[in-house]
């Protein structure tokens, strides 16, 4: 009998230590899951910095960009021209400077339309030495309001030169 009971308590310090490991394997493994957890949380918190990150330089670069726009906007402003007859005028008066003589102006033809300004253009006749039509073309060129040439033509006859050129009208008003 004293066999069995050596047998028997063998018997339960063998099931307890294998007890004993199969919850030290156990909680070897929460260890490990535990360290995987944080590590995915320090990569996750970093992720999100990383999105914070690019979300404050998409907001700056979009708020440079508004700049940009709203500058160019102002210039654009600055370049227009407030409405035909002061286009005209100016046109008259470069003509008168460099020696032409204007002999018609034509209607406005409206090209586009945005955001409260407009391109027009217009047709006008001049007459004079091909050296005074040269300093019109100057003048038209230095110009501090902005005139559009890209889509003006230019007819030159024994008479006299006909030129289309345009303008940026301010409609907003």
């Amino acid at each position: 009998m004293g066999n069995l009971k050596n047998l028997v308590f063998l018997v339960l310090v063998l099931l307890g230590a294998f007890g004993l490991n199969d919850k030290y394997s156990k909680y070897k493994e929460t260890l490990k899951d535990g360290k995987l957890i944080v590590e995915n949380k320090k990569n996750l918190e970093d992720k999100i910095d990383e999105i914070f990150v690019e979300k404050a330089r998409n907001k700056e670069k979009m708020e440079n960009d508004y700049e940009k726009i709203k500058m160019l906007i102002d210039r654009f402003g600055i370049l227009s021209i407030k409405n035909e007859s002061q286009f005209k005028k100016m046109v008259y008066i470069f003509s008168n400077e460099s020696g032409l003589k204007l002999k018609e102006i034509s209607k406005s033809e409206k090209l586009w339309d945005r955001k409260g300004y407009s391109l027009k253009y217009i047709h006008f006749t001049l007459s004079g030495s091909l050296n005074d039509f040269g300093k019109f073309l100057y003048f038209v060129n230095k110009s501090k309001k902005y005139i559009d040439t890209t889509r003006s033509y230019i007819e030159l006859t024994q008479e006299a030169y006909k030129i289309s050129l345009g303008y940026i009208e301010n409609t907003a008003k």
